[in-house]
């Protein structure tokens, strides 16, 4: 459970304009985030998320 948050804080310092991360059962996440609009895209997968996030959203400057 640990490792799950650990990755989903990693997410959302990456990538700025993620400001919430739903995990509404283990198929089904939320990602809210503002670039430039609010919006709420569902994933079934962490993995569909991040891909997501690298593709779609600017990445914060000084992440290592």
């Amino acid at each position: 459970m640990q490792d799950a948050i650990n990755e989903i804080v990693g997410i959302m310092e990456f990538f700025p304009a993620v400001y919430k991360i739903q995990i509404v059962d283990r198929d089904h996440i939320i990602l809210c985030c503002s670039d430039p609009v609010f919006t709420e895209k569902p994933f079934t997968s962490a993995i569909d998320l991040l891909e997501w996030c690298e593709n779609n959203l600017d990445k914060k400057n000084d992440y290592i």
